[in-house]
């Protein structure tokens, strides 16, 4: 039976995961014979959408200006720079479209789907702007802190309750469950679909290491640096390759010159191929202060590539199955995260056996069984 979904995004012109796992479910749903549309959030007029779309997707805009949807980033950054004026302007336009417009935002997006259709909410600034009338789904990227988080919390009063939450794992959606008990008959899990139909791949990349995430604190961009500075100090030959986009990127470029890295690490701007950055490593270094369900694990393993990972939260033992498909490195010390590299890189027979782990390891999470699951919901 065809059903009328729209999702709702924050932006479409810059690459990001949240976005991206978004994008490639929508698309799956329009080929599977459902009409879908999604909605950007934030200004398409002057940026270009950078995701691939389905010809049979509609594509739409709220116009919203960007920095209105990343308050967390743009008023902090102002204040740092004691730009004081700068502030109280833009906190007058975050008002003007956050409070004094939302009703109109919220029309617009009910005029979607007044006709029995179902509007799914990926991010924070939708959940507030959903409308208060017909289906909504909001689908959480992140884990039970970013949910329990009094920021968080404080930014969801006055926003409707949705029809349902949706988690990313189960070990989430049970933790949400035992501390909000009222979600319980309220909220399901399903992981992320991957992108990339599963390939073996066991054949070396000369020590090459990826890392694929936006340069925010999130993702602890630095850990990555910090780990290829200690590499390097050890005398180990290899090439750190990261590829995003953030406001810690110009920081990250001094790091690099003053430590003296620019020969074994390139910082690149956000790659539109990352299946081809993939396939030109050996494995991904994650090192992400925390995470929902990280698309990239996913990929990586679907190509071949075991994954080093940080310890973000209860779901990466969900996605890695330590000694398997990746390593799980606790804490955040260098060190570790060198010594698990070390350990991949310096066995080339254990390397290929780890590869071919990882590719069965992600014959798990077909596309196929999660979108019967998503249409079990809409």
């Amino acid at each position: 039976m065809m059903k009328k979904i729209v999702f709702c995004v924050q932006q479409l012109f810059e690459l990001g995961g949240t976005e991206q796992v978004s994008i490639d479910l929508a698309n799956r749903l329009a080929e599977s014979g459902h009409e879908v549309e999604v909605v950007s959030m934030s200004e398409t007029k002057s940026r270009p959408p950078v995701y691939a779309f389905s010809e049979k997707i509609k594509l739409s805009s709220l116009e919203i200006p960007f920095s209105v949807l990343r308050f967390e980033n743009h008023a902090p950054a102002l204040l740092k720079r004691f730009r004081i004026f700068s502030f109280i302007g833009y906190f007058f336009r975050f008002c003007h479209h956050s409070f004094w417009k939302r009703g109109i935002y919220r029309k617009r997006l009910y005029e979607k789907i007044k006709d029995g259709g179902t509007m799914v909410c990926t991010s924070l600034d939708s959940y507030r702007y959903a409308p208060k009338k017909g289906k909504v789904i909001n689908e959480f990227h992140f884990d039970l802190p970013a949910f329990k988080n009094f920021f968080f919390r404080m930014a969801m009063l006055g926003a409707r309750k949705p029809d349902c939450w949706v988690f990313l794992s189960k070990a989430t959606l049970d933790e949400v469950q035992a501390h909000y008990p009222k979600l319980n008959g309220k909220s399901t899990y399903i992981y992320n679909p991957i992108r990339f139909p599963s390939e073996l791949h066991k054949e070396p990349c000369g020590n090459n290491i990826a890392f694929l995430g936006r340069y925010m604190p999130q993702k602890n961009p630095f850990l990555a640096l910090e780990t290829a500075r200690v590499l390097k100090e050890e005398g180990f030959a290899f090439h750190l390759n990261m590829h995003g986009n953030g406001n810690l990127r110009q920081e990250m470029d001094r790091y690099v010159e003053k430590n003296e890295l620019s020969d074994v690490v390139s910082v690149h701007e956000a790659s539109k191929d990352a299946k081809g950055v993939l396939l030109s490593s050996d494995l991904l270094l994650l090192t992400s202060e925390y995470e929902g369900w990280p698309l990239i694990i996913g990929e990586a393993n679907a190509l071949s590539r075991p994954v080093v990972s940080s310890e973000f939260g209860p779901t990466v033992h969900e996605m890695i199955e330590s000694g398997e498909n990746g390593t799980i490195v606790p804490g955040k010390e260098p060190k570790a995260f060198a010594a698990a590299i070390r350990a991949y890189l310096e066995d080339p027979n254990g390397l290929a056996d780890a590869k071919e782990k990882a590719y069965q390891r992600s014959l798990l999470f077909s596309g196929e069984s999660i979108l019967h699951k998503w249409e079990e919901i809409l």
